[in-house]
């Protein structure tokens, strides 16, 4: 047990930008701007989020440059599951 409370310290943590993305979603006046000012604040989710915008399935013939249209594209449902997912996923690696 002592070891157990020991290692508690050394639980993973999500990122301050993935904390502040998933008390966000649960705002039901949020706006998608709100969301692309918090997103622009890390570089690598802000690239994850353009490249599922430009994919196939969301983008399709029209290239998104920016995360507010970005954002707008892919919908609060489908952007907080990918936030979520690689919010984890990065928290959870060893």
């Amino acid at each position: 047990m002592k070891h157990l409370i020991s290692n508690a310290t050394n639980l993973p943590s999500i990122t301050k930008v993935v904390q502040e993305l998933i008390a966000s979603f649960s705002n039901p006046d949020i706006t998608s701007n709100h969301i692309s000012q918090i997103l622009i604040n890390d570089q690598a989710l802000s690239a994850k989020v353009l490249r599922m915008a430009n994919s196939v399935r969301y983008g399709g013939h029209r290239k998104v440059g920016s995360i507010k249209d970005a954002v707008v594209m892919l919908g609060f449902n489908s952007l907080r599951t990918m936030v979520l997912s690689v919010g984890f996923t990065s928290a959870l690696r060893l």
